[in-house]
């Protein structure tokens, strides 16, 4: 259902400054070979009202150009939108985790190759509602000091997303709609599709599964068994989830079982998917029509001669 792991946003914001112009964009670490990255990528915690949780990132510059390059970090509430894309700075229900956060050091300076450890602190209130919550320490380049007149300059920033379930009654239930696998295509892949909407109250792994075979044969032909579609769905979101078997043969008939795992519950189907591509499509039908002219052909030729033969006879007599 595509994942959500490793999150990071990628979009341009243009921001006007007295002493210049920035162009601020979220990427990924390796999208970024002379830029900042964050180790871990992400973290999944559990967490208790009233605990005090203690972390580090890991900011590094790996830049092998010997550039030194300051930087910046803030905390922001993380969550994803209507087209589960992710969004940094919206608030709702599900970030006040934003709030509980503190930074031990926000900003510092990194030759190249070199890397600082940035400590937060998640402190719980004795109050904080059961069920995920989400924030992002967020990693940017630093503007230069100084420097008078109106530049231009790009600003990388680089999130680590956290996904917190904090212990109490949490509720964890969905429902799996909208299944989609064409029985008849013209084109590969084979490709499924489903939506899967999180009513709970806390984040969930989605795991699809894909088992393909010939039509009399049990001889499995695909699976993706050992690399399952794993997708994060958060609480309160809808989200759809697709996956394809990318080596499909052009041209087959094949017996596919679907399994997918979600909110403590297994689903297995099972369909039958023709692939004709529209030049056997073509054949197929000429093929129909040279049969049927055949066969009308014998028709009248057995008639034709069945005539001469009566006539024969009539004349014999």
């Amino acid at each position: 259902m595509g994942k959500v792991k490793n999150i990071f946003v990628i979009g341009g914001l243009a921001t006007l400054l007295v002493a210049g112009v920035s162009a601020v964009t979220m990427v990924k670490a390796t999208d970024v070979p002379n830029g900042l990255s964050v180790s871990p990528t992400s973290n999944k915690i559990v967490l208790m009202p009233g605990d005090e949780y203690v972390g580090n990132v890991t900011v590094s510059n790996p830049s092998n150009m010997g550039a030194s390059m300051a930087y910046d970090t803030h905390v922001d509430p993380f969550f994803v939108n209507d087209e589960y894309s992710v969004t940094l700075g919206t608030e709702n229900d599900y970030t006040k985790m934003k709030d509980w956060i503190t930074l031990s050091n926000e900003s510092g300076v990194l030759q190249a190759g070199e890397s600082a450890d940035v400590e937060y602190k998640i402190s719980v209130p004795e109050s904080a509602p059961a069920g995920g919550q989400y924030a992002a320490i967020v990693v940017a380049t630093a503007p230069p000091a100084g420097g008078e007149g109106v530049s231009i300059r790009e600003v990388w920033q680089i999130a680590m997303p956290i996904y917190a379930s904090i212990a109490g009654e949490s509720t964890l239930s969905g429902t799996i709609s909208d299944i989609d696998m064409p029985s008849f295509l013209l084109n590969p892949p084979i490709q499924a599709s489903f939506m899967v909407e999180n009513t709970g109250n806390v984040h969930t792994n989605v795991t699809y599964y894909m088992q393909v075979f010939p039509l009399f044969s049990d001889e499995e032909i695909y699976t993706n068994e050992e690399e399952p579609v794993v997708s994060l769905v958060m609480p309160g979101t809808k989200r759809t989830i697709v996956s394809s078997w990318g080596d499909t043969p052009p041209v087959g008939i094949f017996r596919v079982v679907q399994t997918v795992k979600a909110f403590g519950s297994e689903s297995v189907t099972e369909k039958t998917i023709i692939i004709c591509p529209v030049w056997l499509l073509f054949l197929i039908f000429f093929a129909i029509i040279a049969v049927i002219i055949w066969i009308v052909m014998r028709v009248r030729a057995r008639g034709k001669k069945s005539r001469k033969e009566t006539a024969s006879r009539g004349r014999g007599e």
